[in-house]
């Protein structure tokens, strides 16, 4: 969170690997991810983004170079300082997607359903904790928002 500093900031929990086959049609391209992550930057006067992302780094390389705003993920090269203790590491991103002024999740990702009950608990709107990437999201459907199935 120091990376961030005190600035309000959009979090992503973007499935990629096993996703990319299990979970094809609500895992975006990363053109899609894009678009969907400036919309709601746009939309919400956002000047920062933290994503949490098993994706590989070529990915990773060209969300940052689409997304237009400062990108961030929990890495030693943006900051992060990653614990040596097996699990640390998820509850460290765990708090940080929590305690985002939005968060965008992947459709049937426990981890994203987790998230989203403990921004619930922690009193954020449900408007601002329930979103996911859509399915079949391209670049130009970008504006549409869905959210989490119960």
């Amino acid at each position: 969170e120091d990376a961030l500093g005190s600035m309000p900031y959009l979090a992503v929990h973007l499935r990629r690997n096993d996703f990319v086959l299990s979970h094809a049609a609500t895992t975006p391209d990363v053109e899609a991810a894009a678009a969907r992550i400036n919309k709601i930057l746009q939309k919400k006067n956002l000047e920062q983004v933290f994503v949490a992302t098993d994706a590989e780094p070529g990915y990773r390389k060209k969300l940052r170079s689409l997304v237009k705003a400062a990108l961030y993920f929990f890495a030693p090269d943006d900051g992060a300082i990653v614990p040596q203790m097996r699990g640390k590491e998820e509850l460290i991103v765990f708090q940080v997607l929590a305690n985002a002024k939005h968060f965008v999740g992947s459709e049937g990702s426990a981890f994203s359903a987790m998230v989203r009950r403990e921004r619930q608990h922690l009193g954020h709107s449900k408007k601002t904790s329930d979103e996911v990437f859509c399915e079949a999201l391209t670049e130009e459907g970008a504006s549409r928002r869905c959210s989490a199935r119960q």
